[in-house]
């Protein structure tokens, strides 16, 4: 069974930053695909939240930075 954040931290390697970053990246991902699909409604303010967190992510992880090219 596929368990996002076991499958993060194996694949970060230890990088907390890029545990972080993929976490981010999934949960906006997902909520992508929920507004396409409408498999599940997506409130607003979940939305946003989302948005807003992986625009935090973008502006601040580290990992982010250091592979951003």
């Amino acid at each position: 069974m596929f368990i996002p954040s076991k499958a993060f931290a194996d694949i970060a390697r230890g990088d907390l930053e890029a545990t972080a970053f993929m976490a981010a990246f999934y949960l906006w991902v997902h909520k992508q695909d929920d507004l396409i699909d409408r498999d599940k409604p997506v409130p607003v303010e979940h939305s946003v939240g989302f948005d807003l967190s992986i625009f935090h992510t973008f502006a601040k992880n580290e990992f982010f930075h250091k592979n951003a090219d």
